[in-house]
């Protein structure tokens, strides 16, 4: 599931498109909008029980775009949800917030969904 609603983008579940460029593409569009006027505060909150790497790489794009409104000056913060003892996920979420600039969290929970 993606949600992007009053500043709070949300996605979770499981991501494995077949094309996670066209899937994603419609995100990346209002992302690249939302940049030029954005709200005081946005949330992402990421809570995937699994991502293929079609689906890393798309996530990767997403967040270059969303470091746009923190170089800006706004405020961003992403919540990278992971389910205790996926260490895959733990370890994909680690990797994300070694390449960006924007203040990114870990955190483990009993359940993502």
């Amino acid at each position: 599931m993606v949600k992007f609603e009053d500043g709070v983008l949300v996605i979770s579940g499981r991501s494995i498109p077949e094309n996670a460029l066209s899937f994603f593409e419609p995100l990346f569009r209002f992302i690249a909008t939302y940049t030029k006027r954005p709200f005081l505060l946005t949330e992402v909150n990421i809570m995937l029980e699994y991502a293929n790497s079609s689906t890393n790489r798309s996530l990767m794009t997403v967040f270059t775009l969303l470091e746009k409104i923190y170089e800006n000056g706004n405020n961003i913060h992403v919540n990278w949800y992971y389910e205790i003892g996926d260490d895959l996920m733990l370890e994909l979420g680690n990797d994300f917030k070694a390449l960006l600039r924007i203040p990114f969290q870990v955190q483990g929970k009993e359940s993502v969904n």
